[in-house]
C-alpha cells in the first residue's frame, strides 16, 4: 500500500506514500482525498488540502495552471537526465541522478531519496552536494584506473612494435651484410679467374653449372681432381664444353688451408654472379638442391662444403616456394628473386 519493497529504475526505495484513485497519504504532505475530470478542455483537480485547481498543456514540456486563483507556470524541457526548467521565477537547470535531482542554478529547490523517504531544500542540496563529490571521486578513480590500463596496453603494443622492427632490421643488416661480402668476394673471385684461361669456358650455364657442383664436392672436401682419381667432376661426368676439373684446381694458389679456403669461397661467388645471370631462376634454385646433394655425396657436409653453398645463395639468392596445392610438407618450387 505505501511502496513498501518496491524500487525505482535505479534500484532504490520507491517514496513511501499512498496513492489511491481518492486517497493520498504521504509523510510531508499528510492525508488528503483528490478527484480530477475534465472540463472544457481544462484539467480540473480538488484536494481537500490544496483546493481547486485548473490546469491545461500550453505547449509541449509546458503547463500553465490556476491553484485557488494563484497562477502557475511550470516547464521542462530537453532529453536525458539534464533538463530546463521553467517557473514564474525564472529559468533553471537541474540533473536527475541515483539520489534524486539537483538544480545547478538554485540548489534549494533540488531532491533527495534516502531509504523511501523524500526530502526537498537545502537538506536535499546538502545530500546531493555530498553524493556528488563522493561520484566524482569515484569517477576519478575509475578514469585513472582507466588510463593506466591503457597506457599499459599501449607500452606493450610499443615494445612489440620496438621488438618487431628491431628484429627485422637485425635481419635487414645481416642480409645486406651477406649481399655485400658475397659482391667483395664475387670481385675478387673474377679477378683471379680472369688472370687464367678459364674465362670463356665458364660463360655458360651448363659449364658454371658443372663447375659449382665440382667445387663443392671436391673442394669442399679438401680434395683435388688428382685425389677424385683424373680430370672428373663432382658428379663423375665429363663434357666437352667446360674445362676439365684439373684446370679448375689452378684457380687456387697452394698455400695455408685458410687462404686457400677464402680463394675457394671467391671463385664460388664469381661463378655464382655468372650463373645468376646466365641461367632462369628455376635453374638457380635447382642447382642450389644439387649442391646440397653433392656435398651430402661421401657423407655429412664440412664446414667448408657450407661456406661454399652459403657463397652461392648470397650471390645467386635463390628463393623457394610452395608448389600449388602442397599441404602435405611435400616438394617445392624453386626460383630465384634475381
Amino acid at each position: 500500500m505505501f511502496n513498501i519493497g518496491k524500487t525505482d529504475q535505479y534500484g532504490r526505495q520507491k517514496r513511501i506514500e499512498h496513492r489511491g484513485k481518492y486517497l493520498r497519504a504521504s509523510r510531508t504532505g499528510g492525508v488528503s482525498l483528490r478527484a480530477q475530470t475534465k472540463a472544457a478542455g481544462l484539467n480540473v483537480t480538488g484536494n481537500t488540502k490544496r483546493g481547486i485547481r485548473l490546469s491545461t498543456r500550453a505547449a509541449k514540456g509546458t503547463n500553465v495552471a490556476f491553484q485557488n486563483g494563484r497562477f502557475r507556470l511550470r516547464g521542462r524541457y530537453g532529453k536525458g537526465p539534464t533538463k530546463l526548467n521553467l517557473s514564474k521565477s525564472g529559468m533553471s537547470v537541474s540533473t536527475r541522478n541515483a539520489l534524486g535531482t539537483f538544480n545547478w542554478t538554485k540548489p534549494n529547490r533540488s531532491s533527495a531519496k534516502v531509504a523511501g523517504v523524500q526530502m526537498r531544500g537545502k537538506k536535499a542540496a546538502n545530500l546531493q552536494l555530498i553524493y556528488l563529490v563522493v561520484m566524482l571521486v569515484v569517477n576519478l578513480v575509475k578514469l585513472a584506473a582507466m588510463l593506466l590500463v591503457g597506457l599499459a596496453q599501449a607500452l606493450v603494443v610499443i615494445a612489440r612494435a620496438v621488438w618487431i622492427g628491431s628484429v627485422s632490421g637485425t635481419q635487414a643488416l645481416i642480409e645486406l651484410s651477406r649481399s655485400l661480402r658475397a659482391r667483395r668476394l664475387a670481385r675478387r673471385g673474377e679477378k683471379k679467374i680472369a688472370g687464367t684461361g678459364l674465362d670463356e669456358g665458364l660463360r655458360d650455364a651448363r659449364a658454371i653449372r658443372a663447375a659449382l657442383r665440382y667445387i663443392v664436392a671436391t673442394w669442399g672436401r679438401g680434395m683435388s681432381a688428382e685425389d677424385r682419381g683424373g680430370g672428373r667432376d663432382g658428379d663423375g661426368t665429363r663434357t666437352a664444353n667446360r674445362p676439365p676439373a684439373a684446370e679448375l684446381d689452378r684457380l687456387i694458389t697452394p698455400g695455408k688451408p685458410r687462404a686457400e679456403a677464402k680463394q675457394m669461397r671467391r671463385v664460388t661467388a664469381a661463378l655464382a654472379a655468372r650463373y645468376a645471370e646466365a641461367a632462369s631462376p628455376e635453374e638457380i634454385g635447382e642447382t642450389f638442391l644439387e649442391l646440397d646433394e653433392a656435398a651430402r655425396s661421401d657423407g655429412e657436409r664440412t664446414v667448408l662444403q657450407n661456406r661454399l653453398i652459403d657463397a652461392y645463395a648470397d650471390r645467386a639468392k635463390p628463393v623457394f616456394e610452395a608448389g600449388d596445392g602442397d599441404t602435405d610438407g611435400g616438394d617445392a618450387d624453386v626460383t630465384s628473386n634475381g
